[in-house]
């Protein structure tokens, strides 16, 4: 992970499956344990678990088929 932080805004670069950017100004650039579906435990950008924790799916797309 690497991240820069300039006045309020905090800016997050980091490699899950592919290069995820963050731009905060709440969040720290501290690592959050968390645990994926097969129970493992990962570590993700503070800003990565509070985006998810707080979106519910807005930003995925939907299609009937």
């Amino acid at each position: 992970m690497t991240f820069k932080r300039e006045g309020d805004v905090l800016l997050v670069a980091w490699n899950d499956k592919r290069v995820i950017n963050m731009l905060s100004t709440v969040a720290s650039a501290g690592m959050v344990e968390t645990r994926d579906k097969q129970g493992k435990i990962k570590l993700k950008p503070e800003c990565r678990v509070r985006y998810d924790s707080h979106m519910h799916g807005v930003d995925m797309v939907w299609f009937d088929i």
